[in-house]
């Protein structure tokens, strides 16, 4: 599970340490497991003029879903930024830092994002493909508090209904995607 991931330390480029090299478009992590993407739409919008934004395109949610093996989702908060998730306490960082959404409520998306992390939870722990349907919007099992654009790649012989596991590597341990070592 990850949420509005960043792949380093720093938005301006400074420091160069990565996981995956945001040169090497076509770069592949060496595990495979499945995976939740939790993104928002102003992840790549900059709050003020001259700053980057907080999850920049090159080395944020889409770099990680295009470098991932194994079956994942992503699901895309399009109205809110990097730091909306946070408590209201923290709200000031978001203010300063990051894009964020002045004019909606945060607690929709905070409910969206705590609605998806435990169905996709509990269904990967416990086999539940109903849970998969809220995830994945099937037959409209899940109607969001907040609007989201889902995405999904299930390639390499991986079934939508797949259980935990990671393994070194990439591709489907026996095709049915069913995992491998836990």
């Amino acid at each position: 599970l990850l949420f509005s991931p960043v792949d380093g330390a720093d938005p301006f480029g400074y420091l160069k340490r990565y996981v995956i090299p945001p040169d090497q478009p076509n770069f592949l992590l060496n595990f495979t497991t499945p995976l939740l993407l939790i993104d928002n739409g102003l992840d790549v919008v900059s709050a003020h003029f001259g700053m980057p934004p907080c999850a920049p395109r090159r080395i944020a949610n889409q770099h990680f879903y295009n470098a991932w093996r194994g079956p994942l989702r992503m699901i895309n908060a399009t109205a809110y930024g990097h730091a909306d998730f946070m408590d209201d306490a923290f709200d000031y960082i978001a203010d300063i830092l990051c894009a964020s959404n002045k004019v909606a409520s945060h607690a929709p998306d905070r409910a969206a994002y705590a609605g998806y992390t435990v169905a996709w939870t509990y269904a990967m722990l416990h086999n539940r493909t109903d849970l998969l349907d809220v995830v994945d919007g099937v037959n409209n099992a899940a109607v969001s508090p907040v609007s989201v654009l889902r995405t999904s790649d299930f390639s390499g012989g991986y079934t939508r209904a797949t259980t935990p596991f990671c393994k070194h590597g990439g591709g489907s341990d026996d095709g049915g995607g069913n995992g491998g070592a836990v």
